[in-house]
């Protein structure tokens, strides 16, 4: 959780919307899965818990064993869900279509664009056949390396309702903030963390769009998991070598890349002040820079970046939030790690 702009108190109940929302009556679960798979629940698994062992805002899971005896993990869709989605959405519209006549700061954040893309990537996540395609092609990428855990997809146990797939359980990030397990190092996992996804990113090109504590597991032998790949994003070759160029400004101070880089990556204005533009991300390097991660707040330079960039319309691509999530969740489990 995000507790570098979060006072604790908030951060900690925030913490139970990633996988503790209240959940559905069983069964109302159980009769989706007779739906979608013409027998009821106990003809399709050998085993099916009625306690679920996370709840989430579009779906809830449950821990079952098939009848050939693996041990899975079933994803249900809250039932009634499209509904409840397009209500909200349309209160998003009309929220956003308010503040962005009256408030300039809308404008330049370009909020409109923002609900239009929330809007989109939540009916994607709606279709768990989608999510499957994800998950198996991050599963196939992941194949040939033993520190990253994929779960498998069992088709013939999912659906655009249902997703079935290996259950995987370790560590939350919140289990390694309080204490070191044994067969942990967290150096090497925070390596480990950060390798994962630029790899996701600048290698497969196609990464883990909303890599919160509950989609995060860590196991013994520094492994990383991930879970719920309802939210996805792309880079092409293009993007990908964009992307490498602010990687390397960001790491080695270079403002000279970090200006040119971004001008590649975003619209720039016809009256930019580029001086000043270069002046301020100079100082935002000398404020930042080799600091020890215990004394700097991520969030902070992301909005300060945002600061500078606010009022030439500069609008960033969700893989910087992606990246600096996966920055935010290291810096937590090592907050004297540097990066170099």
């Amino acid at each position: 959780m995000r507790t570098d702009i979060l006072p604790e108190q908030i951060a900690d109940e925030l913490r139970n919307l990633q996988d503790q929302v209240t959940p559905v009556n069983v069964e109302s679960i159980k009769q989706i899965i007779a739906e979608e798979f013409g027998a009821p629940v106990e003809e399709v698994f050998a085993r099916f818990d009625d306690s679920c062992i996370a709840a989430a805002s579009m779906g809830q899971a449950h821990h079952a064993q098939l009848k050939s005896g693996e041990e899975v993990a079933v994803k249900i869709r809250r039932p009634d869900i499209e509904s409840i989605v397009a209500n909200d959405i349309e209160i998003l519209w009309d929220l956003a279509s308010l503040v962005d006549k009256r408030y300039e700061w809308a404008r330049t954040y370009q909020v409109l664009d923002l609900v239009e893309e929330f809007s989109t990537a939540v009916h994607k996540e709606l279709d768990y056949t989608r999510e499957a395609r994800n998950t198996k092609k991050l599963y196939s990428f992941f194949s040939d390396n033993d520190q990253v855990v994929i779960p498998k997809v069992y088709d013939d146990y999912s659906s655009a309702r249902v997703l079935t797939l290996d259950y995987i359980n370790g560590y939350k990030v919140q289990d390694l903030i309080e204490h070191t397990p044994a067969g942990i190092d967290k150096t090497t996992l925070c390596e480990w963390l950060v390798r994962s996804f630029l790899d996701q990113a600048l290698i497969f090109g196609i990464f883990h769009g909303d890599p919160h504590p509950g989609n995060l597991f860590f196991f013994s032998g520094n492994k990383i998991g991930y879970i719920d790949f309802g939210q996805v994003g792309y880079l092409n070759e293009t993007m990908k070598r964009d992307f490498g160029d602010l990687i390397i400004g960001l790491m080695k101070g270079n403002t000279d890349l970090l200006v040119r880089t971004l001008s590649v990556m975003t619209d720039i204005p016809d009256d930019l002040n580029e001086r000043q533009f270069k002046t301020d991300l100079d100082a935002l390097r000398e404020k930042y820079y080799m600091l020890p991660f215990k004394k700097v707040h991520i969030g902070k330079v992301v909005h300060d970046i945002f600061e500078v960039t606010k009022n030439i319309g500069l609008a960033f691509q969700r893989t910087i939030h992606c990246s600096e999530n996966h920055s935010s969740h290291s810096r937590e489990l090592l907050p004297n790690l540097i990066v170099k």
